[in-house]
């Protein structure tokens, strides 16, 4: 999880207090009992320069610090913003289009993070009317569910997750899970497959490019509906027009 640019300014300004409070203690100290022997005068000297020089470091460290919030941290508030807005957008255009209810539709925008191996998708932005159904809290890799595979692909996914649900609605344990085609399983522990069984009814995810650097894939937009809602109408060119268009918003602002 990416911290937030008022918890890191509040992390820095905790520990430039502590700094500057240690440096006025010992020039403090140095006027309340002054040192005696030339040596002793010499030591104290330097290490008065070091605090002095310390204190105004941390002053200045300070006014960077400010402009540099208002800097990276508003750029990234304004694009966490215009995000936001693309996948409201993104809902209210899908609902137009197919007159399904908005309260039922789910749209998220995920990012790459991490590098190499060690890679996964944080979510930037999620527009859901309804608190139904809930994130899954699952870390989305490379490979793993649809828009993982979406991410590894580098190409759309149209899945019709109801169907799929209902091959494997005779699997009820780990042991009958594991003993699926990995095709099947798609990257997913019998666990993480329980948070969000018959959840879904249809999930789109389309990838994210970045265009500077060959297309290369830096994020995922999912859109989902819940079973009960009708696969047939969400995979409409006009609906995969609206995702791809909403991706396209998103990498504007990300990349």
């Amino acid at each position: 999880m990416l911290w937030r640019g008022s918890t890191v300014r509040a992390v820095l300004g905790g520990l430039g207090a502590v700094v500057v409070a240690l440096a006025g203690a010992y020039l403090t100290a140095l006027q309340i009992d002054p040192p005696v022997t030339p040596e002793d005068k010499a030591t104290a000297h330097t290490w008065g320069l070091v605090a002095i020089g310390v204190v105004a470091a941390v002053a200045l460290i300070g006014s960077l610090s400010r402009v540099f919030h208002l800097v990276f941290f508003g750029r990234r508030d304004e694009a966490r913003a215009h995000v936001q807005q693309a996948l409201k957008v993104l809902v209210w255009d899908v609902h137009e289009l197919t007159d399904i209810d908005v309260r039922t539709l789910g749209a998220s925008a995920w990012m790459v993070q991490g590098f190499g191996p060690f890679s996964w998708l944080h979510r930037l932005g999620r527009e859901r009317f309804s608190a139904v159904p809930p994130p899954s809290r699952i870390r989305w890799t490379k490979g793993k569910g649809h828009i993982g595979r979406c991410w590894e692909t580098g190409q759309q996914v149209v899945a019709n997750v109801k169907a799929r649900d209902s091959e494997q609605q005779s699997i009820s344990t780990a042991d009958e899970w594991e003993a699926l085609p990995a095709d099947r399983r798609m990257g997913m522990s019998f666990t993480e497959y329980e948070r969000i069984r018959r959840k879904y009814g249809t999930v789109i995810a389309m990838p994210v490019t970045d265009g500077k650097r060959g297309n290369r894939v830096v994020g995922v937009i999912s859109l989902d509906a819940p079973p009960g809602t009708g696969h047939r109408p969400l995979t409409a060119p006009a609906v995969l027009e609206k995702v791809g268009q909403a991706a396209d918003a998103v990498a504007a602002f990300i990349c």
